[in-house]
């Protein structure tokens, strides 16, 4: 489980190694040996990350973890852009949330699930594609097409579903879901 004090540690290395105030210029370092204390810092950071995103994918797909957790989780997943949480976060488009039940049309309510998958932009979109033509919940790919619109990558999403309309890219229902998310995302029939 993920600790306040682990995001704080993880926010105060961020800061040193963007700010440079982890290494002191009066320690008569040279350049090349800040360079390679960059280089060494930066290389912690990304384990660090792999780290606590492995982490947070654990907790939000973890049914039993509280679901305000889960979604804090999702939202950092987000913010961190932690590429492998993409998958994750379309397991959990359709996450269970109280205070969503019954709602599903209003565009002024953001799940934080698909705003957290929008946050990645065009780099999730044929993930989100894919899911979206292979998706047997209608719920699931109405809230997959929204994180699409709400990342404005829906030029994106656009010319990698045509590209998955081809015969050799799936069954007959893939590609049929396929092209109907061109018209979900275009408002026009082909």
């Amino acid at each position: 489980m993920l600790y306040p004090h682990v995001i704080l540690a993880l926010a105060f290395i961020f800061v040193c190694t963007t700010q440079g105030i982890c290494q002191d210029d009066g320690t008569g370092l040279t350049s090349n040996d800040l360079r390679e204390s960059y280089l060494a810092d930066a290389e912690a950071l990304t384990l660090t990350q792999k780290k606590v995103g492995d982490h947070l994918i654990s907790m939000l797909d973890d049914p039993a973890c509280p679901i305000q957790q889960r979604l804090q989780a999702g939202a950092l997943l987000g913010r961190m852009k932690y590429l492998p949480a993409i998958d994750a976060l379309i397991r959990n488009i359709e996450l269970k949330i109280p205070q969503y039940d019954g709602i599903r049309d209003n565009p002024s309510i953001t799940r934080p699930i698909v705003r957290a998958l929008a946050m990645y932009g065009d780099i999730a979109a044929p993930q989100i594609v894919i899911a979206f033509s292979k998706s047997h919940s209608s719920d699931a790919r109405y809230l997959l097409a929204r994180s699409l619109r709400e990342a404005k990558s829906t030029e994106t999403a656009i010319q990698y579903a045509r590209g998955f309309t081809a015969p050799e890219n799936g069954t007959e229902l893939e590609m049929e879901r396929a092209r109907y998310l061109i018209v979900v995302l275009t408002g026009k029939r082909q």
